[in-house]
């Protein structure tokens, strides 16, 4: 349908930088009336823009219609494809970068993944994250992002992959989804410092995945935004009396997906609030509260 309408569409844009307001109200209208399908073309046209009046009332019009659509796609992860982490990264990223390339996102993965596949089968546990350590960190050269912790590029995966860096969530993530391709019992820990990742048992019960049950069947922690290091479970209790959690409730630490799209929500609300764009961070806050 918009690609039908393509020069209707022009023609609307291009009466954005006319400074009368009947005239943009009456335009916008037309424009919201196309739908979220409308974001990539209104997207290039921002990019390509150079009238200010005109870049200004695009993202006017962009915002509106990329919460909308952020919304309705969490909406759907959530109830439909929870199951599938990278899929649920990708609906993120697609409200910053409307145009990216999500079968590049799927490839480099891939190769990660192909990567370590060449070096199996592990011994234990032990040389298993010490290979995912040298293939993801060394290799591939993934690192912490500790000089812009908060940066909201940190939680959109395409940028996180293109860029090699991340905060800890996205890099966590990264382990995540090479784990799974290759059947590698890793999990997510919703640790109240920051993000972290569990080695599980060889023989656990996958079906205990994303459940607390699944904390009794722990080897050891990882937390690749310190270069892959690995913590015991003594370190790992001290990290969280330090962090006045208490032990008891360990057993709720263990991520779903759900947790970690919620997390890396909030981490993209926290750094738009730090970058002064504090209305869009409310947006986002009140998406996140409806799931």
């Amino acid at each position: 349908m918009i690609h039908k309408r393509e020069s209707e569409i022009n023609a609307l844009v291009r009466l954005l930088d006319d400074p009368s307001d009947s005239i943009y109200e009456n335009v916008s209208k037309k424009l919201y009336s196309f739908g979220v399908e409308l974001i990539p073309v209104l997207q290039n046209k921002f990019e390509e823009s150079k009238n200010e009046l005109q870049q200004e009332r695009l993202a006017i019009i962009l915002d509106d219609l990329k919460l909308e659509k952020l919304h309705g796609d969490l909406e759907d992860w959530m109830g439909n494809h929870a199951d599938d982490l990278l899929e649920g990264c990708v609906r993120i990223a697609r409200y910053g970068h409307p145009n990216l390339d999500e079968q590049k996102i799927r490839e480099d993965i891939s190769s990660i993944a192909d990567r370590v596949k060449a070096l199996m089968p592990f011994k234990n546990e032990t040389e298993a994250i010490n290979t995912m350590n040298k293939v993801i960190l060394e290799e591939f050269g993934f690192q912490g992002n500790v000089r812009e912790y908060s940066h909201v590029d940190n939680s959109f995966i395409n940028r996180a992959v293109a860029n090699k860096v991340g905060n800890p969530i996205m890099l966590s993530v990264i382990y995540l989804l090479v784990a799974k391709e290759l059947d590698i019992p890793i999990i997510g820990i919703n640790s109240p410092a920051h993000f972290l990742l569990a080695f599980a048992k060889k023989d656990a019960d996958w079906h205990l995945a994303g459940t607390p049950e699944m904390i009794d069947n722990i080897v050891f922690y990882v937390d690749p935004f310190y270069s892959g290091r690995v913590y015991d479970h003594g370190f790992f209790d001290n990290l969280l009396i330090n962090a006045n959690f208490d032990l008891k409730n360990r057993i709720d630490l263990v991520a779903t997906n759900g947790d970690i799209i919620r997390r890396i929500m909030n981490n993209l609300i926290y750094g738009l609030h730090l970058a002064g764009e504090r209305s869009t961070a409310q947006d986002l806050l009140e998406i996140i509260e409806s799931l």
